[in-house]
């Protein structure tokens, strides 16, 4: 009998727990969602990433700039990522960009001088589509790497409602401040950190970086990666060149676009 109860004393309290638990990982979520809803207030954006992955004991470092202004429903938006690696002789270098011109989304790679074209003009999309909501779905399928978190940030922020955002993993657990998910031999981690400019007044906080961290065991090797985003909503560089990009002579389609 004493045994019954102490089992049902120790049920009790882990219930309690995982509902602590569940209240914190729902307020964390409507947080973000009444940020997120301020940053979609700007229509520009730049985020500016950093990291690194280490694979056992080999540490690449990267850089990744993204600077968006998502248009209008008629007046196409425009991009520019530009991706770097390294380092080489202390320096990161650029290995990828990424920009638009004339609704096509070209990718290129320094690494071979080659690139894609890919539409997303009012040919490609269908008639509730947006030109925002065609080229994010685009990026979407083409980009990789850690680009694919940003790329997924910026259709959080741009084509969807801010109440119906939700973590990048429904199944992830909330400790900490961290959104983190564990499955086999794969540890992942988000954080989503919030500016609030003046604590007086509610409502004005804004998601101002994303932090990500995943360890993983691939074909014996243990990679680590781990990055900060800095997000600057309503901010572009002053620069003509901010969103064009100059093919180099000889570079080559590899992928004509759909």
């Amino acid at each position: 009998m004493q045994m019954k109860r102490s089992l049902i004393a120790m049920i009790g309290v882990l219930a309690a727990t995982s509902l602590v638990h569940a209240d914190d990982k729902a307020l964390a979520i409507a947080e973000i969602q009444a940020a997120l809803a301020q940053n979609q207030r700007s229509n520009t954006c730049s985020i500016i990433t950093t990291g690194s992955l280490r694979v056992n004991n080999k540490v690449d470092e990267f850089r990744i700039e993204i600077f968006l202004d998502a248009g209008t429903k008629t007046v196409p938006p425009q991009l520019m990522i530009r991706e770097f690696l390294g380092p080489e002789n202390g320096q990161l270098s650029q290995v990828a960009a990424t920009w638009v011109q004339d609704e096509i989304l070209y990718a290129y790679s320094f690494r071979g001088n080659v690139y894609s074209a890919t539409p997303f003009g009012a040919q490609t999309r269908s008639a509730s589509q947006t030109p925002i909501d065609s080229l994010l779905q685009k990026l979407n399928a083409t980009t990789r790497s850690q680009v694919v978190h940003l790329v997924k940030f910026l259709g959080d922020t741009y084509t969807r409602n801010a109440n119906s955002w939700r973590p990048w993993q429904p199944t992830a657990t909330f400790d900490e401040g961290l959104f983190v998910l564990e499955t086999g031999n794969r540890t992942e981690q988000f954080y989503y950190g919030i500016n609030d400019p003046d604590l007086d007044i509610v409502g004005d906080e804004w998601l101002s970086t994303l932090t990500y961290f995943k360890r993983e065991t691939l074909m014996g090797e243990l990679r680590t990666t781990k990055w900060s985003a800095a997000i600057y909503p309503g901010s572009l560089p002053n620069d003509a060149g901010t969103f064009s990009f100059r093919l180099p002579a000889g570079a080559k389609l590899i992928q004509p676009g759909r």
